[in-house]
């Protein structure tokens, strides 16, 4: 049982990836804010593989303490791995959905296009020819791709790196790769500093940060969406009266006006729900990642040894 002072000691956030990544902005975020509300230190800690983070959260003590910023490819692994050494839908309990990211389409600007049209126009021209970064296999970046070349007959060549940034740091210094789906927060600097050309967003409504870059359903891709989200997750059984504390901790920040405006100015939204909110939308997670899997012709596998 949780002690009636919960938290009684510092607090672990576990974040699967590398640093640079949208749910580790979340996370340190987080980390900065929380202990004025829980008196308690708050630490990241990032982790890889992915799937050695998640195991490690849905092992530890249920007592409120080690938490996880699950995204999206905690409900594709789920689908992806058949002998995953834990549960994803029963070792974790939600508290918390956080904030959602839009990515963008940015190719490098020795590409001579500078429209989706004129992009899908040379893609078609030149099959094969054209690489695409992404943060891992089976990220939302590569199955943005995918969804990109089901809906346009485009054949492009999928690159995954470890991570955002190396991804990124591929795409700016035109090794390997010609274009990527990145999150806003990741590839922001790189083209206010012209080292990659933003064709399009994946959301369904522009973005403020980038108002003057369409979406990819303005673009003749109707329907097109891609905007992963992430939320705060505990190991099953532990009690509610910490989840409460903690989820309203975490709802109070991510609702405040002070955290909204800043995510909007990275291509991020705010979100921040109740722990009921948040279990409804992690049901619906599971389905909606392993339809777009299923769709893209990505089959179950065995785990990496």
């Amino acid at each position: 049982m949780v002690s009636t002072a919960y938290p009684n000691k510092p607090i672990q956030i576990l974040v699967p990836g590398v640093r640079g990544g949208p749910s580790d902005e979340i996370a340190r975020l987080l980390a900065a804010k929380l202990p004025a509300s829980l008196g308690q230190p708050v630490s990241v800690r990032n982790m890889v593989p992915l799937n050695d983070c998640y195991d490690f959260v849905a092992k530890a003590p249920a007592d409120g303490h080690t938490l996880l910023m699950g995204g999206a490819t905690f409900f594709i692994n789920a689908a992806l791995y058949r002998n995953l050494p834990f549960d994803s839908e029963h070792d974790f309990a939600p508290v918390s959905l956080a904030a959602s990211i839009v990515n963008v389409l940015v190719v490098h600007p020795s590409i001579p296009v500078r429209t989706v049209e004129e992009f899908i126009a040379y893609a078609k021209a030149n099959p094969g020819v054209l690489k695409y970064a992404s943060s891992s296999f089976a990220s939302p970046p590569h199955l943005a791709g995918e969804l990109f070349k089901q809906m346009t007959g485009v054949e492009m060549v999928h690159v995954p790196f470890e991570g955002h940034v190396a991804a990124g740091h591929a795409l700016i210094e035109g090794r390997e790769v010609h274009l990527m789906f990145d999150a806003i927060l990741s590839a922001k600097s790189h083209i206010e500093a012209k080292e990659v050309v933003p064709l399009a967003v994946t959301s369904l409504q522009r973005v403020p940060v980038l108002a003057d870059v369409p979406t990819l359903s303005e673009c003749g891709l109707a329907g097109y969406e891609i905007t992963p989200d992430m939320g705060v997750m505990v190991p099953a059984g532990t009690p509610q009266e910490a989840i409460a504390r903690l989820g309203s901790a975490v709802r109070d920040f991510m609702r405040s006006a002070e955290i909204k405006a800043l995510l909007e100015s990275i291509g991020m939204e705010a979100l921040g729900t109740t722990t009921e909110e948040y279990a409804d939308h992690v049901r619906a997670s599971f389905i909606k990642w392993a339809a777009i899997l299923n769709n893209a012709g990505i089959e179950p596998r065995d785990l990496p040894a």
